[in-house]
């Protein structure tokens, strides 16, 4: 009980921390930069999901049977995921794998790969780990390993390595010495 009082008290103040930091230390998302370049151009942003039109009936009449009297889903789901949804994700991923696949130890569902990616992050990594990132790479991942303090280390694909079949290949020398003991991920 001891180590797990001290575990849940460690990763508190890492959480604590990262939410109390400055958001100006971050320069805009590129979500952000785009969404304000459409508005200001007046131009039709296909950076994100921003649909002019109404859901199609079928998902309609779904939020009215879910949200009247009739329905028994009126209560949060579990934190890793509805069981049925879990249960329906092991099925399929144990006959890909080859394996059984626990659906209430080995799944769990977020709200998309951003929360997944920063959700795994802040479990892996603590402060000075190192995190090899291959250029060129979404801005946000950047963001998320500097929120768990952990280092960036940067190995361009393309370069020496490319070729025109593959102009974004790996060199597998600069990423060999990129990886230190301190690496993670």
């Amino acid at each position: 009980i001891l180590q797990i009082k001290s575990f849940l008290t460690i990763k508190y103040k890492r959480i604590n921390s990262y939410i109390n930091m400055k958001n100006n230390e971050f320069n805009p998302t590129v979500w952000e930069v785009f969404s304000q370049l459409a508005d200001t151009t007046q131009s039709c942003n296909l950076g994100q999901g921003f649909p002019d039109w109404n859901p199609p009936d079928f998902v309609l009449d779904s939020l009215k049977i879910v949200s009247s009297e009739q329905s028994k889903y009126h209560q949060y789901t579990r934190p890793s995921g509805h069981i049925p949804l879990v249960e329906l994700i092991s099925k399929r991923y144990s006959l890909h794998l080859d394996r059984y696949i626990n659906p209430l130890n080995e799944v769990a569902i977020s709200v998309g790969a951003t929360q997944a990616l920063y959700l795994s992050f802040l479990t892996l990594l603590s402060q000075d780990d190192e995190v090899i990132i291959f250029e060129p790479f979404f801005d946000l991942y950047l963001k998320q390993i500097k929120l768990t303090k952990a280092i960036p280390k940067f190995v361009a694909l393309g370069g020496n390595s490319s070729t025109l079949d593959n102009p974004w290949a790996l060199d597998i020398d600069a990423l060999k010495s990129a990886i230190t003991p301190k690496t993670k991920i």
